[in-house]
């Protein structure tokens, strides 16, 4: 009985996690996406020194994340941003009429 009560309790956990994620507003999906693809390019920098084990040791590391479809066609790479976070089209362009 406890066998099956766990089995089950195990089978919704892993269901539940193959769920899709839940929707936003269209407003706040469109102020993420606006975010997202205006800054194509991200980078970090870290530093570190070890101590211990003996001798004292540094690093230094780069990451640079490049978000191609962002950078060539930013329109449709908001568009299909929105749709995919909140089901709807957005209800503004991502560059303002005028700007």
């Amino acid at each position: 009985m406890l066998k099956a009560i766990f089995t089950s309790v195990l089978g919704l956990v892993l269901l539940s996690a193959c769920a899709p994620a839940p929707r936003i507003s269209v407003e706040q999906a469109m102020a993420e996406c606006r975010a997202r693809v205006l800054r194509p390019v991200e980078t970090e920098v870290g530093v570190g020194i070890v101590l211990g084990g003996g001798k004292p040791r540094t690093g230094v590391s780069l990451g640079v994340d490049v978000d191609l479809a962002a950078a060539t066609n930013p329109e449709q790479t908001y568009y299909d941003c929105v749709v995919r976070k909140s089901g709807m089209a957005p209800t503004e362009p991502l560059y303002p009429k005028g700007a």
